[in-house]
């Protein structure tokens, strides 16, 4: 089968978009099939890398995003898909590549399988004037995006929510997963601090509720809690957070590229928080646990859907009741907590979520589905991924 994947806002410092695309990706390609993939890029290139090909199309930034490219024209968009002959097309965008994908599958390309990585309302609703009649608006442009796809994958009751809003059928709620080899709490130094140590990891965006994290330390030091807060992030939230942690515990790292670094960074820490309300499924609270640091996370999302007892506290989204969150955690038993946490992660694989989006994709697409050899069969031809 030849998978084709589509995303914008897909770069160097994207989050849990670009995890997903790849782990997905690495997984179909281990199981005999061929990904092609389509992002926006500083320039037109094409590469090759572990039997994925990764086109990028020069794309302008796009303003107030950080860095995030989008792909402007549906038309060029739609001509890369047709011209790759896909047995399946993966969406994930639901703007210009969406209008694409439409089009390519109308014209016969492939059935699209949309994954839904955010929810329009709640992303928008940081974005536009309390006026705006945006429950409506999120509703109207759904309705066109659901109608047009073979299926549209959610990794959450939450996400899901906004497409059962409006009555669509063709929903299929699928958790994503964690690297549980690569996450995992044997990943520490074991270094002694008499300093908790507190980490958030994200994109430093008004929708992902970063300022959370410097409420929470600035309450625990104001209650006199010996601890830091270290921010592994970046995004456009960057100058207004430094500004308000002046005098404060905080560390802010960049965003860490190297995998590994970014594993020990959390599995060192005391506390994960997790503030976005908006999460549709929570990757990071997730790899969190992964590596045995327990996560705060607010009421809102899908965050809570992924918590346990003792791997998680669900909690108002202020800074006084995650600093409750965390002091609560500080004085349990740490030993404890990583078993607890790694326990609930270890629900939580890419495997099984792999295994699901290929059975969705046969089912969508009428292929057979590949074995698991270097050798796979799309069109009729026998191709080696």
């Amino acid at each position: 089968m030849h998978i084709v994947q589509l995303a914008n806002f897909y770069g160097e410092t994207s989050g849990g978009l670009r995890t997903a695309m790849v782990e997905l990706a690495s997984g179909y390609v281990a199981r005999g099939h061929r990904v092609t993939r389509v992002v926006p890029g500083a320039d037109d290139t094409s590469t090759d890398d572990g039997g994925v090909r990764t086109i990028s199309v020069a794309s302008p930034l796009v303003p107030g995003m950080g860095g995030y490219r989008a792909i402007r024209s549906a038309s060029l968009a739609q001509e890369i898909i047709e011209d790759v002959r896909p047995d399946v097309i993966e969406l994930s965008d639901k703007t210009t590549l969406a209008i694409a994908a439409d089009r390519a599958r109308r014209r016969g390309a492939a059935p699209v399988v949309l994954m839904s990585h955010e929810r329009i309302d709640a992303i928008l609703s940081q974005r536009v004037p309390k006026y705006f009649p945006l429950a409506a608006a999120a509703d109207l442009w759904n309705r066109r995006l659901a109608s047009r796809v073979d299926a549209v994958v959610c990794a959450s009751r939450f996400a899901a929510q906004e497409f059962e809003r409006i009555g669509a059928s063709n929903i299929e709620v699928m958790p994503l997963g964690a690297d549980l080899v690569r996450w995992h709490p044997g990943a520490r130094t074991g270094r002694q601090s008499y300093t908790a140590t507190i980490v958030m990891v994200g994109r430093l965006s008004a929708e992902k509720h970063p300022m959370l994290g410097i409420e929470t330390i600035r309450e625990l030091c104001r209650r006199g809690v010996t601890s830091r807060l270290i921010v592994a992030g970046a995004g456009p939230m960057l100058g207004t957070l430094v500004a308000a942690s002046r005098g404060l515990p905080v560390e802010f790292v960049g965003h860490i590229s190297d995998r590994d670094r970014l594993v020990q960074l959390v599995a060192d820490a005391d506390v994960a928080l997790a503030p976005c309300p908006f999460e549709t499924f929570g990757l990071s609270a997730l790899e969190a646990m992964a590596a045995g640091t327990p996560i705060v996370i607010p009421t809102a999302g899908a965050l809570p859907e992924l918590a346990a007892t003792g791997a998680a506290r669900v909690v108002e989204g202020t800074g006084s009741q995650f600093a409750d969150a965390v002091q609560a955690f500080l004085s349990g038993d740490r030993d404890i907590q990583r078993l607890v946490c790694r326990d609930r992660a270890e629900q939580f694989s890419w495997e099984r979520a792999v295994d699901r989006m290929l059975k969705l994709f046969v089912r969508v697409s009428g292929t057979m589905p590949a074995a698991t050899n270097t050798a796979a069969t799309t069109r009729g031809e026998v191709v080696l991924v």
